[in-house]
């Protein structure tokens, strides 16, 4: 026997043992496989990758009936044994743990195919294969992760990697219920209840998984104008955080008039009116909505009490340009003022004061912070008042400078950081175009850049970015903006309008989910021949209704009428994580555009009759007990209408309301004669 140099007897290997680890079938329960196509160099995540894209497929268990549920599969662990490679295992589970999204090595076009063939092909398979590994709540950490990876390798929100992925994020949280019990009904009542007008939903709902063919209407993403108000009114507008109540102000001199901003119904305080003796400049609740302050465009600083109408402050600052802010949590009222030096020089002061002392007229000119002079923000001759954000602690303000964002602590006057940093120096007219808003939670600063057309989200923990969008090119030519994120961080709102060749406004309004950057909404409005120099934006507490108010003018200058809008989210109602269902008056028609499902059946005929409830888990069932569809109304009424010779409509009734919530039509090609 041949030894090497110390000694070691040297073993021959024959060359049918490559043959044997090389080969899937020959080596298949060994543990043990080698796969030619998986060159050396490629990462741990791309070997993942390329493993799913090799074996992910439909039904991957072989499940013979698709409503069948996880408990009812008896054999699971031993079908997952057989079907389910383990190294297929390890790859759904682990694919993006090496994903970083701090890392800033270079994506290679080889990987960016493999996940975009992923994501594009098998994604609905590998979620199939998570939930019958018991994984499903694995399943959302993971897409998460790897958005954030894709924002650090600077993939854009509108590669079709980054939607697919944010509709699939989506499609888990939003059918969570569902998948989670049965792995098949992704393709057979999850699919078909997603909105229409998604990446996910056209790419997937061409395939024929089960025997059956889907479309759906008036399901999708759909912030409806329930209604628009003009008014001779508005100079100004404000609207609380909690209570939805909005002010108008009068033009000139008069009543301040308070709306119910969920109705449009005014309110009127119990005892007083409120007037003002002159025109308004800048208004703001208090965050609870007990307190209105007003500054007028004499430098009055008034607060009134919203429900007796009485005056309980009154103060002069005798400064133009004024607008006014109180924290989130009504700590500190912000008054931030525009004026020239002898010189000519335009600077901001920003005088702060404790909003839960404000009895005292001495409260305003006592407690008042002038931002240090060394601060260059005060320098810019055209920087905006309205851009400044006051954080939620009222302890840090936000200011937009040249390079980012800089943050000052209202207590020191100095700048802590300067953060969400911009790509490139910012000229000053691109800084008058330049929104900040903070989360309500504090958790991250949103910064909108109309000059670069993009809409960022900022960590304050980290201070990484967490996404950039871009937004429509029209808003960087915008009279008027704003922006909004709602009560519980999960939106962001973004209007503007502009004017287009004919010389209409359009208002514009999109609006995203904070987490995936996923857009869910995006409406449009032609105002006519105005021109809306000042707008708003509120997102009610409820997160389902939107208020956006703009101060209108005639081409030539004269005032116009002011109009308010109202916007209600009439998106299906198991989209939102607290649905909403209106009560259906006796007098009202059964509502025509109720989210519908169609389904064709290929092979097997459904049936005529139907139990009138949804069961305890969302199946809708014959009177045979055979299950058609999972849909996300358990224990809601069924209502069997239009039963036709080739089809049938089930109608899914809130039993309080008595509502329709969703229509389900079924189809067949033959029609039977042993009926």
């Amino acid at each position: 026997m041949d030894q090497d140099e110390q000694g070691v007897p040297l073993y021959g290997v024959h060359p049918s043992l490559e043959d044997f680890l090389t080969n899937p079938h020959r080596c298949h329960g060994t543990g043990v496989y080698v796969d030619r196509e998986i060159p050396l160099y490629q990462s741990t995540s791309a070997v993942c990758v390329h493993i799913m894209n090799q074996f992910l497929r439909y039904n991957i268990c072989n499940i013979e009936d698709t409503m069948t549920m996880n408990k009812e599969i008896t054999d699971r662990n031993n079908r997952i044994e057989q079907y389910v490679p383990r190294r297929l295992r390890h790859a759904c589970r682990n694919w993006t743990l090496q994903f970083d999204s701090e890392d800033d090595s270079d994506l290679d076009n080889t990987l960016h195919s493999k996940l975009q063939y992923f994501v594009s092909t098998h994604i609905l398979h590998w979620i199939e294969v998570m939930s019958l590994l018991g994984h499903f709540d694995d399943i959302e950490p993971v897409l998460l992760r790897f958005l954030r990876w894709m924002q650090g390798q600077n993939i854009k929100s509108s590669d079709v990697l980054h939607v697919l992925t944010a509709d699939a994020i989506h499609f888990v949280k939003v059918f969570s219920a569902m998948i989670s019990k049965a792995p098949l009904q992704i393709y057979v009542s999850a699919l078909p209840l997603m909105p229409s007008d998604t990446l996910l939903f056209r790419q997937f709902s061409r395939e024929n998984f089960t025997g059956r063919s889907y479309s759906n209407l008036y399901i999708n993403h759909k912030w409806t104008m329930q209604r628009s108000i003009p008014l001779n009114y508005t100079t100004c507008f404000c609207s609380d955080g909690r209570s939805a109540l909005i002010a108008l102000g009068p033009t000139t001199r008069g009543q301040v008039i308070l709306m119910d901003a969920q109705t449009g119904a005014k309110i009127q305080p119990s005892e007083y009116d409120i007037w003002t003796d002159s025109q308004i400049q800048s208004m703001a609740f208090t965050p609870e909505g007990q307190h209105l302050a007003i500054v007028t465009v004499k430098g009055e600083i008034i607060i009134y009490d919203v429900r007796t109408g009485s005056r309980i402050h009154s103060s002069s600052i005798d400064i133009a340009e004024t607008s006014i802010l109180y924290s989130r949590n009504n700590t500190t009222m912000l008054i931030v003022s525009k004026y020239r030096k002898t010189d000519g020089t335009l600077l901001i002061q920003c005088r702060v004061c404790n909003a839960r002392m404000i009895s005292p007229l001495a409260s305003l000119s006592h407690s008042v912070f002038i931002l240090p002079s060394d601060a260059s923000v005060l320098l810019m001759p055209t920087c905006n008042p309205s851009c400044i954000a006051l954080c939620p602690d009222g302890q840090t303000l936000a200011i937009p400078n040249e390079v980012g964002i800089q943050l000052f602590d209202l207590g020191t006057g100095k700048i802590i950081d300067i953060v969400a940093k911009h790509s490139r120096v910012l000229g000053l007219e691109e800084l008058d175009k330049c929104l900040v808003a903070w989360s309500p939670d504090a958790a991250f600063i949103a910064v909108a850049l109309l000059g670069e057309g993009s809409i960022s989200l900022w960590s304050c923990r980290d201070g990484v970015a967490v996404w950039t969008i871009d937004i429509d090119e029209t808003s960087a030519s915008a009279d008027s903006f704003a922006l909004d994120i709602s009560v519980d961080s999960s939106r962001i709102a973004f209007a503007w309008s502009y004017s287009d060749n004919r010389g209409h406004s359009i208002f514009r309004m999109q609006i995203w989910d904070t987490k995936t950057a996923r857009q869910v909404g995006n409406e449009t409005i032609d105002e006519g021949t105005i021109v809306c120099p000042k707008r708003n934006i509120s997102i009610l507490p409820d997160g389902h209704k939107i208020v956006s108010w703009s101060n209108a003018c005639r081409r030539d200058g004269s005032p116009s009428k002011s109009l308010v809008y109202y916007f209600s989210d009439t998106s299906p109602a198991y989209m939102s994580d607290l649905p909403i269902f209106r009560k259906l008056q006796s007098h009202e028609p059964e509502d025509t555009h109720v989210p519908t499902v169609s389904i064709s059946f290929s092979v097997d005929r459904p049936s005529k009759e139907y139990s009138s409830t949804v069961d305890a888990d969302g199946w809708v069932i014959d009177i045979w007990g055979t299950r058609i569809i999972l849909v996300p109304y358990p224990n809601f009424d069924v209502v069997t209408s239009l039963c036709l010779a080739t089809s049938i409509s089930l109608s899914i009734r809130n039993p309080e309301t008595k509502g329709t919530v969703l229509k389900c039509i079924l189809k067949w090609s033959q029609v039977s004669t042993t009926d």
